[in-house]
């Protein structure tokens, strides 16, 4: 979300226009309060054919005590049935322990802190591979064969205590955009 300042200084203006890939109809009422709201969404350039998705939940519920090595068995069935560049997307907090159950089983993976992430998008792009990303939540332009793979072990949740959270659940729909940014 942007900064309140911007907001209100944008906001200050006559006519705004938001551009996003990621922007809803929710934010963009929640960045305007009582103003009137166009919406427009465009379809995907990217044909249908090409941006499949498979849902392929664990046995039993993954959280952030699940065992990393459970989870790096689960995805590498799937990585089997889905050759080529991978990009696996996790939090800071597994992405290291992610990548090293990973490798420990013979995949070839590698990992981002916050100070490496855009070196080794960088090496992604470049070289292929596993690549167990943190902190990507705002997208990685890869197109074509430079990633037909993108696998999400466990939903990173936002952390419903922070104040600002705790104002989206606050609002009318709040929980219900709280799942949907999930």
């Amino acid at each position: 979300d942007p900064p309140k300042p911007l907001i209100e200084r944008v906001l200050g203006g006559g006519r705004v226009i938001l551009l996003s890939a990621t922007l809803s109809r929710v934010d963009a009422e929640l960045l305007a309060p009582g103003e009137e709201v166009a919406y427009f969404d465009a379809p995907s350039p990217i044909p249908v054919e090409q941006r499949r998705i498979f849902y392929r939940p664990m046995a039993g519920r993954a959280n952030s005590r699940t065992p990393v090595e459970f989870i790096a068995k689960h995805v590498m069935a799937i990585i089997a049935e889905n050759p080529g560049n991978v990009l696996i997307h996790a939090t800071y907090s597994m992405n290291a322990r992610l990548c090293a159950a990973l490798c420990k089983i013979g995949a070839k993976a590698f990992s981002n802190t916050s100070e490496t992430k855009k070196a080794c998008i960088e090496r992604f792009k470049k070289s292929g591979g596993i690549f167990v990303a943190a902190g990507c939540a705002e997208g990685v332009d890869l197109p074509d064969d430079e990633c037909r793979v993108n696998i999400i072990p466990v939903l990173p949740r936002m952390d419903p205590t922070s104040p600002e959270i705790q104002k989206w659940l606050a609002l009318p729909g709040g929980r219900r955009r709280y799942a949907l940014e999930t």
